[in-house]
């Protein structure tokens, strides 16, 4: 059982330093980007909103480019 436990808790703690989920919002609380970052970079689907909800943009970082 410890064993079990050690290995869920090792599973979680490495995927929260690789991949980080990143949010930000407008002040009037919309959200306003959203994406990933692993090793400090961007990587993934970043998608970009206008202030209104709706969608702006999608781009896609490999390697923070």
């Amino acid at each position: 059982m410890k064993k079990t436990i050690l290995f869920i808790t090792l599973s979680l703690f490495t995927t929260l330093i690789i991949a980080q989920e990143h949010k930000e919002y407008y002040n009037n609380g919309t959200l306003k980007v959203e994406g990933q970052y692993e090793n400090e970079q961007q990587t993934g689907e970043w998608k970009i909103y206008h202030e209104n909800g709706q969608l702006q943009r999608i781009g896609k970082y490999e390697n923070g480019k």
